[in-house]
C-alpha cells in the first residue's frame, strides 16, 4: 500500500486503541450507518458545487467510514482494510471481464456496445455471485431515498421485461394520478420510452398544467392563501383516514410516473429534485431579502 493509506491504517488502529479516542472506540457497524449516509450525501453535494478541492475533502472523510468499519471488523477478527480491497479487486475483474478478462475487449470498438456489452456482464456476474436472489428486486437497499429505489426498480423491471403498469394499482385513486401525469395515454411501449411502463417526455412535460395542485381527478387544491396543496374534499364519503389514504395513494402514484419520467430521459430523479430545490430555494431566499427592504 501507499504511505498515505498505511498512515491512516495506523492512525485508525491508533484511534481504537484502549488509550485512543473514547468517541472512536465506542462506535460499532450499527451506530455508524447515519455517518456513511451523511457523508455519502455530502461527496453529491460537493460533485454539484463543482469545487475539486471540496470533493477531494468530502471523498476523504468518506473514505474514514471505510477505514472505521474495516477497523471494527479487524477488532471482531471478521476482515480488514485489506480483504475489503481484495473482494473489490476480484469483484471488478469479475463484472467487467470486457476490461479484465482473457477476451477483453479492443481499444477501437463501438463504444454503445462495449457499454450493452458491460451491463450484461455485470447483471450476470451478479447472479452467480448471488444465487439466492431469485427477483430481479432483489438487494435494492430499503435505505435508499425513496426517489432513488424508485428509480432502482424501475430500472430492474425495464431490464427483467417486466412492465410496472401491468397489474392492478394498488388503490383505485392510483389510476387517477398515473392518467394526470401521462396525459391519460397508455405509455407502454412508447418509442422513445426508456422501458416498460415509461411515460413519453412529450407526453408527461405538459400533461400537468399548473403544478400538482390542478392535477384532474385527484381532489387535490391549492390553499389560496399559502399556496400548500389541499386534500379537502378528495372523498365525499368516508372518514378523514380515508379521505387521507385516498390522497396519499394519489400522490405515490404521481410521484412514480415522475421518476418514470426521469428514467426515460436518462436523468437521474433525485439530482433534478435536488437541483429544482436549490432554485426555489434561492427564489425564497430572496423574497425574503426584497420584504426585509
Amino acid at each position: 500500500m501507499s504511505e498515505s493509506t498505511d498512515r491512516l491504517l495506523e492512525m485508525m488502529r491508533r484511534l481504537r486503541a484502549p488509550d485512543g479516542c473514547a468517541w472512536s472506540r465506542r462506535h460499532t457497524h450499527e451506530s455508524l450507518v447515519p455517518f456513511a449516509i451523511e457523508e455519502a450525501y455530502e461527496v453529491a453535494e460537493a460533485v454539484d458545487a463543482g469545487n475539486p478541492d471540496e470533493l477531494a475533502d468530502e471523498l476523504g472523510d468518506l473514505l474514514f467510514q471505510v477505514l472505521f468499519h474495516a477497523q471494527v471488523a479487524a477488532e471482531r477478527g471478521t476482515f480488514d482494510f485489506d480483504e475489503v480491497a481484495r473482494r473489490l479487486a476480484v469483484k471488478l475483474a469479475a463484472r467487467t471481464p470486457h476490461v479484465f478478462g482473457p477476451d477483453a475487449a479492443p481499444p477501437g470498438e463501438d463504444i454503445e456496445a462495449a457499454k450493452e456489452q458491460a451491463e450484461r456482464s455485470w447483471e450476470e456476474q451478479k447472479k452467480r455471485e448471488k444465487p439466492e436472489r431469485r427477483s430481479a428486486l432483489d438487494g435494492i437497499p430499503e435505505r435508499l431515498p425513496e426517489l432513488a429505489r424508485t428509480q432502482k426498480l424501475l430500472r430492474r423491471a425495464h431490464r427483467a421485461g417486466l412492465d410496472p403498469r401491468t397489474g392492478a394499482p394498488a388503490h383505485p385513486a392510483e389510476g387517477a394520478a398515473a392518467d394526470a401525469v401521462t396525459g391519460g395515454s397508455d405509455v407502454r411501449g412508447t418509442a422513445g420510452t426508456g422501458g416498460a411502463g415509461s411515460p413519453s417526455v412529450a407526453g408527461t412535460a405538459a400533461a400537468v398544467p399548473g403544478g400538482a395542485g390542478n392535477l384532474p381527478g385527484t381532489g387535490t387544491s391549492s390553499d389560496a392563501m399559502t399556496g400548500e396543496p389541499s386534500v379537502t374534499g378528495t372523498a365525499t364519503a368516508g372518514s378523514a383516514e380515508d379521505e387521507r389514504a385516498a390522497a396519499e395513494a394519489r400522490i405515490g402514484a404521481l410521484l412514480w410516473e415522475a421518476v418514470s419520467l426521469a428514467e426515460a430521459s436518462g436523468l437521474d430523479a433525485e439530482s433534478a429534485l435536488r437541483r429544482h430545490n436549490r432554485a426555489q430555494e434561492a427564489q425564497l431566499r430572496a423574497q425574503e431579502d426584497a420584504a426585509r427592504g
